[in-house]
């Protein structure tokens, strides 16, 4: 079984619980001294750090055999501005991902947006939204386009009167950064994305992302 390590917390004196996501859910993995400092485990158990381990059918708690570091993602981590901004995927999957969601696609996700280490966390935020049971409805009808409306969730045609929260230029530009994977952005556009995921998780999905 892997999984990537989206949250910790201390477990007795010297122990941890590492809050794992796997693409069958999550789980809770108690490792036993974890915090000593000769503890072969210590490095392991960090936050974002991809981890392989023995799993134990049918518990979601349990400690762990045979726990293996897969992926530190030493490049974000080295990095303070860049971890807190991949930062937000974990607090997309711990305050929104239950168990019912599809989390072998989501597993998916996580794994191809930490691979990119530019803007990787952008996307997973937008895509995020569709995999969470949600529609963007970005897919127009032929009409014109004059923008987008956060509240219904639509693009705005020339007909109608909806408010305007972003242009159409700035929708192209989000659905971009959802089909394109290596798309580059400039400082301002980053801001844009930023600011459209902050308003739509704010309005339908009622989080208040804290790390974007």
């Amino acid at each position: 079984m892997e999984g990537i390590i989206y949250k910790q917390q201390q477990y007795q004196e010297s122990s941890s619980i590492l809050f794992v996501y796997t693409n069958i859910g999550k789980l809770s993995l108690v490792v036993k001294g974890s915090l000593t400092q000769k503890s072969s485990s210590r490095n392991i158990c960090q936050f974002l750090n991809v981890i392989s381990f023995e799993d134990v059918y049918g518990k979601t708690m349990f400690s762990p055999k045979n726990l293996l570091l897969v992926d530190d993602h030493e490049l974000i981590k080295k990095d303070y501005h860049k971890l807190k901004e991949f930062s937000v995927m974990t607090e997309i999957i711990d305050k929104c991902v239950s168990d019912h969601d599809n989390h072998k696609s989501i597993y998916e996700l996580v794994k191809s947006s930490l691979s990119n280490i530019d803007f990787g966390y952008l996307r997973f935020c937008l895509k995020m939204i569709y995999l969470l049971g949600y529609n963007l409805n970005l897919v127009p009808d032929g009409r014109v386009i004059i923008g987008y409306n956060i509240e219904s969730s639509k693009l705005v045609y020339e007909d109608e009167k909806s408010n305007i929260d972003f242009s159409t230029k700035e929708i192209k530009l989000i659905l971009d950064v959802i089909t394109n994977k290596e798309i580059q952005l400039k400082d301002n556009e980053v801001l844009i994305v930023k600011n459209f995921i902050k308003k739509y998780y704010q309005y339908h999905i009622d989080l208040n992302l804290k790390n974007i």
